[in-house]
């Protein structure tokens, strides 16, 4: 098991969902979509999410688009005061009081409302277009000390409890940062992604780079004068956005032990418990994003748990089932940028295809032991353009499967075999990937627990046959376990993407 192994060695995605579960026969159906979310360097950078929405119903990691209401909160959670609105906007949670009022920053962004003096109740909502730019935001503001009045201001509070529960409204299709605002103007945020309605967060997890903790500061528990909730902006595009705070409590929880302070990449063991959870770790100075990545609408946050050390993690806990053909999870590890909120540091993607010489990479893993329902998969991702998506890249999708356990196959049709690398793959096309683009998926004929391939191979094949074109870019290249349900001891021990 990695655990005892990790142990011992110190002392120790959403998936694009192209698959689905399958009663039998070549079923057409429509691949799905990858949710991730991204990292970002800049404070008030994002994190995107992607979808990959399958055929039938797919609505990915990081982004889930059920209309279902989705709680992430943990329902063994110790929590304090609730968020109450009075009169004229005015409201309290504990010992923090203040005037909730949507703001917007002065570079352009656009926002519905300018005071929620009229609201008697939640939800608060606004709408509005962000602008193209970091910094942009459209935002509910809550001021923690300020006093009841026409002028008066928000002064410093002290923090209140261990963290805070958020609740939105389940009909965004936008992620939305939670910020800690200093005294100075400093921001410490948590991203909440678009499927995410009820979600609790630790004070000491915000950082003032939520997309990318190691290059930024975690909360350092001075003072802060407000909580703001945001749709927030990136550079590529404006963004549209739509949503309302529902609800919001403060938590006594214990708090985790803080090994980010001292292990800002992964080199101490970790684990990942949250649905969204991202850990940020190096191999061989070359940097990774390992993702818990459970992102199926009937999942809540103490669903999976991965322990890992770097690139190597393990599932030590899986109680979902998704209960339809979607999977209820992709925990993997990323090399690349699929998207703003989801990348790793230093990577050389995205790169054109055109560009790219040899894609070498290699995968180890122990998939076909563990019990359940799951596949061994790669995603690669390609994008239209060499800027960094907001969402999930909009080129085309292609996935190996290197283990296929229990009645599952992959989106779109069976559409013959392809002898790639020396080995034998079943092919299948005609779905329709994230955002419904291209998609394409390469299914090993027989189990392949550790291989190192040139993907650059089954990029040419995906070309030849029209899928994938010349122009784009690969963007990103993920490696995991898309899981319906069991899956508890899957381990990858090793990963790497090289000589691009």
């Amino acid at each position: 098991m990695l655990l005892p192994l990790l142990m011992g060695l110190l002392v120790a995605c959403r998936s694009g969902v192209g698959a689905y579960e399958d009663g039998g026969g070549d079923a057409d159906a429509d691949s799905d979509v990858d949710s991730d979310t991204d990292s970002d360097s800049d404070s008030d950078s994002d994190s995107d999410s992607d979808t990959d929405s399958d055929s039938d119903t797919d609505s990915d990691s990081d982004t889930d688009s059920d209309s279902d209401t989705d709680s992430d909160s943990d329902s063994d959670a110790d929590w304090g005061p609730e968020l109450t609105l009075h009169a004229d906007g005015y409201a309290t949670m504990g010992n923090w009081n203040g005037y909730l009022e949507p703001v917007a920053d002065d570079l352009g962004t656009d926002i519905s409302d300018t005071s929620f003096a009229d609201e008697s109740g939640f939800p608060l909502c606004i709408t509005g277009t962000v602008t193209d730019s970091y910094s942009g935001y459209g935002m509910i503001r809550f001021n923690l000390n300020q006093a009841e009045g026409s002028d008066t201001s928000a002064e410093p509070a002290s923090i209140e409890g261990t963290g805070v529960r958020i609740q939105t409204d389940n009909n965004r299709t936008t992620p939305l940062k939670l910020y800690l605002i200093g005294v100075d103007g400093t921001r410490w945020c948590m991203v909440i992604l678009a499927n995410q309605t009820d979600v609790s967060f630790f004070w000491s997890e915000f950082n003032t780079e939520c997309n990318n903790p190691s290059a930024g500061d975690y909360y350092d528990g001075s003072d802060v004068v407000a909580l703001g909730l945001a749709a927030y902006g990136v550079p590529e595009a404006e963004i549209a956005y739509d949503f309302c705070l529902e609800g919001m409590t403060l938590t006594d929880d214990e708090e985790p032990v803080d090994t980010e302070d001292t292990d800002p990449v992964g080199n101490l063991p970790y684990t990942l418990c949250n649905k969204s959870q991202v850990k940020n770790v190096l191999r061989e100075d070359i940097a990774y994003m390992v993702l818990n990545n459970v992102w199926h609408t009937s999942a809540t946050n103490d669903t999976q748990c991965i322990d890992g050390l770097g690139v190597a993690f393990e599932v030590t806990k899986q109680n979902g089932y998704s209960g339809d053909y979607a999977p209820i999870s992709y925990p993997c590890v990323l090399y690349g940028k699929k998207s703003s909120g989801q990348y790793s540091a230093n990577s050389e993607l995205p790169k054109q295809v055109s560009a790219l010489g040899n894609v070498t990479t290699h995968w180890s893993h122990n998939a076909g032991g563990p019990s359940g329902t799951y596949n061994a998969s790669y995603d690669v991702w390609f994008n239209t353009s060499a800027s960094i998506p907001s969402n999930p890249p909009n080129g085309a999708y292609l996935m190996l499967w290197y283990h296929t356990q229990g009645s599952i196959q992959p989106a779109g049709s069976n559409a013959g075999n392809a002898n790639i690398g020396g080995r034998n793959w079943t092919v299948w096309r005609y779905g329709t990937g994230a955002t419904g683009k291209p998609y394409i998926a390469y299914v090993s004929q027989g189990t392949v627990t550790s291989l190192t391939v040139d993907l650059k191979d089954f990029i040419d094949d995906a070309v030849g046959k029209g899928v994938i074109q010349s122009g784009w870019y690969l963007s990103a290249v993920q490696a995991g376990f898309e899981i319906w349900s069991g899956g508890v001891g899957l381990e990858t021990t090793d990963f790497y993407v090289t000589d691009l």
